[in-house]
């Protein structure tokens, strides 16, 4: 069984690769030429580095980070919330998203979603 100051290592670990792999794939939209407000239309579909993982690496990013600070803080909670998060943006964020790119790329935008997962 691992000591309690070791699983709040391993949180804080998961809290900053999430951070690190959010930030990454906001760079990639970044250098792109993309805006990163949320309902903006992209100018150009990225389809490398850490989205060649996930359609959603921002958001996959997030959802790590904030897992990862239950066992970090040992509250149990952000477990919740970051399973709130996902299913959040399940239900209403991604779709709209996907829509948007969708309508901007079309058949480029199919192919790319057939061979990248949503999450992971």
């Amino acid at each position: 069984m691992l000591a309690e100051s070791s699983v709040a290592e391993v949180g804080w670990l998961l809290v900053a690769t999430g951070l690190g792999w959010a930030l990454w794939a906001a760079a990639w939209l970044r250098r792109a030429g993309n805006r990163l407000a949320s309902g903006a239309v992209p100018a150009v579909l990225v389809d490398e580095g850490p989205y060649r993982v996930s359609r959603h690496p921002m958001l996959l990013g997030t959802a790590l980070a904030t897992a990862g600070l239950a066992p970090a803080t040992g509250a149990l909670l952000w477990l919740g919330v970051a399973g709130l998060g996902v299913a959040a943006a399940n239900r209403w964020l991604i779709p709209a998203e996907e829509a948007r790119l969708a309508q901007a790329f079309g058949g480029w935008w199919r192919d790319y979603a057939a061979s990248v997962p949503r999450w992971w």
